[in-house]
């Protein structure tokens, strides 16, 4: 597994330089090409340019396990520095270590602490946790100060409160964080009974956040129904398609045509010129208007589709005494598709690049006039029982 040292966070940092005064610089970038590569391990970092073939003495960056390495090598060399002067190391607990002594250094931080130690409140919680541990097992008293699971309690006192939330919020140190951030920060340092409650209220109070931030919610002001804009804007549609439209109207009694999509059987014909295929039958007389756009005709009593229409499938016709084309024989023997009844003819045809059979069918129950061409790999998923192996 891989070495790894995590880059720490700022507020880390800024514990660590609490109340120093003196400070010195390395020269980081310096300090890191000094650590070696391992004697025989340097032809690992070869790399190639316009000038030849090069390798690393020294520990180039992006190497695995780099930065570890040389955080290894930075705490040799200060614990060697160090050792030159004259010092104790203490090592403390984590209930002993607590963050609020840092609030010593600061003139708030030393009232706040004079307020927690003088509150009479907590002072019978403390005799009762001195006295008897086990009846309290998550509270401890370090130097007359109450803990809760190493979180100084604090009093119910809003003075004290504010200081905190003022010193964790709208300092330097808190710097305004958001609502989530500010109760994980405080909370990591104290207790009180709705902490969290206060901090909210607190920071959605704040100045300077009702100010420079903005509001984490969706845009205020629902839409509202324009009517006015919408007959407009429905009225401009119009103006547009109607462009591309023409008006017309039929009476009762008038003859028209009607443009209907001829029946077939998709899957198992295919026509080389569909466009020859009529597109109008009739003519038809107009039963009556249905609504502004739609009308009904009289169809032939064999026909079984619904007798109203769009305008826009029918056509005048100019003189009733044309001869009537009947609807496709389809439409009235949907129930009874055709068949194929014998393979007449074969032939190959090329179809988008590529060479196809055709088989030249008649179908069960019509003449032969009427055989049609149909590519047999469509014939063979249409109709999977017919022997298509048959040679004419």
């Amino acid at each position: 597994m891989k070495d790894r040292f995590p880059v720490p966070l700022i507020e880390d940092f800024m514990d660590e330089l609490h109340a120093s005064t003196i400070f010195s610089k390395l020269d980081m970038q310096s300090e890191f090409h000094q650590l070696l590569m391992a004697h025989g391990e340097q032809h690992k970092t070869t790399f190639q340019n316009h000038s030849g073939h090069f390798k690393y003495l020294v520990m180039p960056f992006g190497l695995t396990d780099a930065l570890a390495s040389f955080q290894a090598l930075m705490n040799q060399v200060l614990v060697a520095k160090l050792l030159g002067f004259d010092f104790d190391i203490q090592y403390k607990k984590g209930s002993s270590n607590m963050d609020a002594y840092a609030l010593v250094s600061t003139k708030d931080g030393a009232e706040l602490l004079a307020w927690v130690l003088n509150n009479v409140a907590l002072q019978g919680l403390k005799l009762q946790v001195l006295s008897n541990p086990a009846l309290h097992p998550h509270f401890s008293v370090l130097d007359n100060l109450l803990y809760r699971k190493q979180k100084l309690v604090i009093p119910n006192d809003g003075q004290v409160r504010l200081v905190i939330l003022q010193w964790l919020h709208s300092s330097h140190q808190g710097g305004h964080s958001g609502i989530r951030a500010s109760i994980a920060r405080i909370k990591s340092m104290f207790y009180w009974k709705g902490l969290a409650k206060d901090v909210t209220k607190f920071i959605q109070q704040c100045e300077t956040c009702l100010r420079c931030k903005y509001e984490p919610r969706a845009v205020a002001g629902l839409l509202q129904p324009l009517p006015g804009n919408l007959v407009r804007a429905q009225a401009r549609m119009k103006r547009q398609a109607d462009k591309h439209r023409s008006d017309r109207e039929f009476k009762e009694g008038d003859w028209v045509f009607l443009k209907l999509q001829p029946y077939r059987q998709a899957s198992a014909q295919y026509r080389a010129s569909e466009k020859l295929s009529p597109r109008f039958y009739g003519p038809y007389q107009v039963l009556h208007r249905m609504g502004k756009v739609a009308y009904t005709l009289i169809l032939p009593s064999t026909s079984q589709i619904h007798p109203t229409f769009h305008v826009s499938l029918l056509k005048p016709c100019p003189d009733e005494n044309i001869p009537v084309v009947a609807l496709p024989e389809e439409w009235g023997s949907l129930d009874d598709p055709k068949e194929p009844f014998k393979i007449l003819k074969r032939r190959s045809i090329q179809r988008h690049n590529r060479a196809v059979t055709e088989v030249f069918i008649q179908w069960k129950g019509e003449a032969m006039e009427e055989a049609t061409w149909e590519l047999l790999y469509k014939l063979k998923l249409q109709f999977p029982y017919f022997d298509v192996t048959a040679v004419p």
